[in-house]
């Protein structure tokens, strides 16, 4: 009796081994393609919050320069000679 049944659950298996190696060869590369597909769209957003971190730097360099171009330059002190401090 149980090596009828053995046998019987030995020819079963056989034959699943070929369709589990079947339906993983179908699964690993859409598994694969999600998997890779979000390490690119993890790079992807991190290189747009890097752009966008340096236009924003970009733009509030600019804003800065542009209001301190607006300041009227200081006049210069002339140097007194008998002095050898110079002013900073």
């Amino acid at each position: 009796m149980r090596g009828q049944w053995l046998s019987r659950m030995r020819g079963r298996l056989s034959g699943m081994r070929g369709q589990s190696t079947a339906e993983f060869a179908l699964a690993v590369p859409i598994f694969l393609l999600l998997l890779f597909g979000a390490f690119e769209v993890g790079a992807l957003l991190k290189t747009h919050a890097a752009y966008q971190e340096a236009t924003i730097s970009a733009a509030r360099g600019g804003a800065r320069r542009r209001a301190a171009a607006r300041r009227p330059a200081p006049i210069p002190r002339p140097m007194d000679k008998s002095s050898a401090r110079f002013r900073v």
